[in-house]
Formats: structure tokens, sequence, C-alpha cells
């Protein structure tokens, strides 16, 4: 169920509620038996295939730390990295020939699996012993769908604490649903009426419509992804846990590094993690070559996990492309920060970034590489005649999406602590006024038609 339906506003309280009314030794069973019935009424029929996933890497960890041998470890984990990422490629690429449903929320939990198994065997963390733990890591609702992908040495301990009901945790984790909830249905939905109409039938349309659709739609999938994670680690404070933040102000990186630091932080440390640091590691005898090379390999990966098409792949080589060039230029990039003033170097960077990073979404947004080519070469063909570009849309629907684009640019300049905003009125009043108003900005500016978040495709 999308977490901006009415049937999570009802599930999750009552989720919360027989979460803390169970004895704490088996809250656990009901923690599992929420996120299975989350995910049955989100994705009908493909609930066996995140329980085949728990249990198959539920046993290779285990086995991994009987065998007596090295060897027999590696091909315990071995087994269990293909065979999960065999299900992901099965489920998601051949999916994309053969015309059969993905189960949501795949690219995630498989993920997620593997990276517990690669933990077992760095020897990070002992495996997990009790297989409904473990069930409850890999399927636990706020996180399931779309992350964030949870590192096992963070969130499975968590799982076998006692959390109690704290009005700071719950009052902290209203604020953060309501703000996410605030970004997707206001911020994003809003913007996304504007993309869809241009990026829909991209080929009828040149110069502004092309450029403000591009603009717009950065903010709409940050919104919308930021406004997902917002609510599922809100969700989750609710019962006491702590997630992983995905976001961190992202536009504002002063270079591309930087931006995969603050942006979908979880996939960006998996990533690099489980397989930047390894090829680099394995290429240290040459150094230069090595670097690019590990991350040009990371962000191919990185573009086929979310799609197995060539966008994909085009906009993972443009952003492994230029962090390579970034690594390569340190010493002039040094040079040039020294010429010029602090403010002025940061003001140049922040632009340059989003401007980078902004560009290559076209990749990201398109539905064919042609389409995306399209769309870059006719960017330039500017009709000053023609500012709003979208015959469907009235002047007014417009101009309140270009405010609601400033809104989102001003939330990015001064944080996401929307909580903080009020706190001269005291603690309960702050946080009071504060919902409310994010619940009235809502109700009466939110998109409120079947949206489904964008991160959930992938």
């Amino acid at each position: 169920m999308p977490f901006d339906s009415l049937r999570y506003a009802l599930f999750l309280p009552a989720a919360t509620l027989g979460y803390f009314l169970c004895p704490p030794r088996f809250r656990w069973t009901m923690l599992l038996a929420a996120s299975y019935f989350f995910y049955a009424a989100w994705t009908t029929g493909f609930v066996g295939a995140l329980a085949a996933c728990t249990v198959f890497t539920y046993g290779c960890g285990r086995r991994m730390t009987i065998s007596p041998t090295e060897n027999g470890r590696r091909w315990w984990l071995a087994g269990g990295v293909v065979a999960n990422l065999g299900m992901l490629i099965g489920f998601k690429y051949a999916g994309v020939f053969a015309g059969w449903m993905v189960p949501i929320g795949i690219s995630f939990f498989t993920l997620q699996a593997v990276g517990y198994l690669l933990d077992v065997m760095r020897g990070e963390r002992l495996p997990e012993t009790h297989l409904g733990y473990f069930a409850v890591y890999m399927a636990f609702f706020p996180h399931l769908v779309a992350g964030p992908i949870g590192r096992s040495t963070h969130l499975l301990p968590q799982f076998r604490e006692t959390h109690n009901p704290e009005y700071d945790q719950l009052s902290r984790g209203v604020r953060q649903i309501m703000w996410g909830l605030f970004q997707k249905v206001v911020v994003a939905d809003n913007l996304g009426i504007f993309v869809d109409s241009v990026y829909g039938d991209v080929r009828i349309y040149a110069g502004f419509p092309l450029i403000i659709a591009t603009v717009f739609y950065s903010l709409q999938l940050y919104c919308d992804f930021a406004g997902y994670s917002n609510v599922a680690l809100g969700s989750a404070r609710l019962m006491g846990f702590d997630l992983t933040p995905n976001f961190d102000r992202p536009y504002l990186a002063q270079n591309l590094a930087e931006f995969w630091r603050r942006w979908h932080v979880s996939l960006s440390r998996w990533l690099g993690d489980n397989v930047h640091k390894p090829i680099a590691v394995a290429l240290r005898a040459h150094p230069r070559a090595g670097l690019v090379l590990a991350i040009l390999s990371t962000f191919v990966l990185c573009g086929l996990w979310h799609g197995a098409t060539w966008n994909f792949v085009v906009w993972g080589l443009l952003h492994g492309v230029a962090l390579s060039a970034l690594a390569l230029t340190g010493r002039p990039r040094r040079r040039l920060e020294k010429a010029m003033t602090p403010w002025w170097h940061a003001v140049v960077c922040v632009a340059a970034t989003t401007l980078f990073v902004s560009f290559t979404w076209v990749f990201f947004r398109t539905e064919s590489l042609g389409d995306a080519m399209y769309a870059v070469q006719h960017m330039t063909a500017i009709d000053f005649g023609s500012l709003v570009g979208v015959p469907t849309l009235s002047r007014a629907t417009f101009f309140k999406q270009l405010s609601l684009a400033g809104v989102a640019v001003a939330a990015e300049l001064v944080g996401p602590r929307v909580d903080r905003a009020f706190e001269w009125l005291g603690p309960a009043t702050s946080n009071y006024s504060c919902v409310v108003l994010l619940g009235l900005c809502i109700y009466a500016f939110g998109v409120f038609e079947k949206q489904t978040f964008i991160y959930a495709q992938f």
C-alpha cells in the first residue's frame, strides 16, 4: 500500500499500537506479520519471492559460519550472491523482454540480502541465528519497497532491542511523515503534471518547455524520493527504530562526489563498499587506471540497477566519466579554488554540479535513448514567444507549479528540519503547529490522484 494512501494512514497507527501492545519477546512476530501484510497489499502475488530470498540468504549466512574451510565459506557466499542477483536479473531484466510483472522492491531487498552476506564474510558481524529476526530485517515495511537499504550491522541488532513509546520519538516521527507527504503530494506530484505533459511526448517540444520540464523533473525526483524516505524514516521512528537517512540536501553539493555522498546515501554506500572498493583494491598496483575502472564499473552497474535500457547505461556512464575526471584533476581544481573567493567558488561549484546532474536526468526520465538525444539536441532551440509551451496547462497552473519549485529550492537552502521552525512556541505547541501547517498545505495544494512513488518502480 503506498505511503500516500488512506490505507497506509489507517495501517501505520494500527501497526505501531500493535507493536507496543505485544510483549517484547513476541514483537518480531507482529512486525513480520504487519510487514508481509503491507507487502501483499502493495504487490499481490510476489510475497513468495521475498520469503524465498529471506530463507535462502539466512541459510547461506549460517552455512558460511559452519563451513570448516575458507573455500567452503566462499562457495556459500557465491551461492547466496548468485541466487539473489539471479532472482533480481530474472525478474527485472528478463521481464523487460518477457513482459511479466516485476515484484515491487526487489532491487532493494536483494541488495540488502547480498550486503548482509558480504558483511558476514568480511567478519563485520556474525550471522543471525534467529530466522524470525532476520525475516523482519528483510521485510521491515517502512524500508521494504524503496529503501533506504538497511546495513545489517546497523539495523538488524535493533530488532532485539526493547523499544518503549516516548513522546519525543512519536512527535518527531509524525513531523517527519508529514514533511515527507508534503514533499510528495504537494511539490513532487504538482511538478509532475508539467513534467509528464512535456516528457510524455517529448518530440513535439523544443527550447523552454524542455528546459523547464528538466529542471522541474530534477526537483520532482528529489522531492518524490526524499518524501518517500522521510515517510519511511518517520514510520520507523514511531516504533523506536533508526533507519539510515537517505538524503542530505544533495543539490547543495559542490562537486559530483559530494553529490553522491548526499543523494541516495544507502545505495551510494552499498556500491562503495561492495563494488568500488573491491575493484580498486584488486587493481591497487595500477592506482590511476584502477581508480577509473572502479568508478566506471560502479556507475555502469548503478545505471543497470535502475533499469535494463540504454538510457540508464548512458546515465551511469556520464556520471562515471565525470567522477573519473574529478578524481584525476585534483591539483588544477585546488589551484582554481585558491584563485577564487570562498563564497564565489562555492556558488560556481554548486551551480555547475546541479546543472550537470539535472542534464543527466534527461536520460533518466525519457522513455528511450532516441527521446533523450532529441531532448538534449533541442533544448537550445529557444523560442521566447512560448515560455510555457504546454497548451494543455493554464498559465495559473504553470505558475503554481513554478511557485512550488521555489518552495522546493527554499527547502533545500534552509534544510529539511521543519520541526525547528516553530521551536520558539515551545515543544508541544511547536509540534502541533508544524503538523497542522503541513496538513493544511497538503489538503489545500496536494495532488491526490494515484501517483506512485518514482523509485517504487526500481
